[in-house]
């Protein structure tokens, strides 16, 4: 992977992620081949998004799970 430095071109940027993708579709096609016993832990992430929902502060990005699609739907009509 480059190193960066105080300023990036685009140029190095684009080649950054596209290496990080390329990691990426690299591990995934692994797991994918070779399956993986890990356990992912989704404790806290659960209960920051109910902290998201709870202050109401969100800008319509984080809603409960019973009220996701009617939100998608929701958010695909605005034009």
């Amino acid at each position: 992977m480059r190193r960066r430095t105080g300023s990036t071109s685009s140029s190095a940027t684009s080649t950054t992620s596209h290496e990080f993708i390329h990691g990426l579709e690299h591990f995934a096609g692994y797991v994918g081949r070779h399956g993986s016993n890990a356990t992912v832990a989704t404790g806290g992430l659960e209960a920051e998004i109910g902290r998201l929902v709870g202050s109401g502060n969100t800008g319509g990005l984080v809603c409960r799970i019973d009220q996701l699609a009617d939100r998608l739907h929701e958010l695909s009509c605005r034009s």
